[in-house]
């Protein structure tokens, strides 16, 4: 979902939630995929800068939160990992860095909405 009054001057919409699903292998715990997948990302060299790591309470059920920068594209981003079986929802927020903080209640307003049935 993109919000369209943020489109750049070639229609790429800057401000967006995007839901990713991934399968966590069945060795692993979520934090552990979690943290592999963040030190993996941290290693591609696009300007990740960790802001904030925790928990949140989303639909019940306790999630990965982690926000962080991507200076490679003037990005600050909030990744909210919820796990149901096998499957990992993320919850990818996504702005620029100048507008991230203008955006919190949109992007509240969808994670909170958001539930595993």
């Amino acid at each position: 979902v993109g919000d369209p009054t943020s489109a750049d001057n070639s229609g790429n919409v800057q401000v967006n939630v995007e839901i990713q699903t991934a399968v966590k292998p069945s060795n692993v715990t979520i934090q552990d995929y979690y943290n592999s997948t963040y030190a993996q990302f941290a290693a591609q060299n696009l300007g990740y800068k960790q802001l904030s790591d925790g928990t949140i309470t989303v639909g019940g059920k306790t999630a990965l939160e982690n926000v962080y920068i991507l200076s490679s594209v003037s990005k600050e981003q909030r990744a909210v990992w919820l796990q149901n079986g096998n499957t990992i929802y993320i919850i990818l927020c996504s702005a620029p860095i100048s507008q991230y903080n203008n955006q919190q209640d949109t992007f509240n307003a969808i994670i909170n909405s958001f539930k595993l049935v």
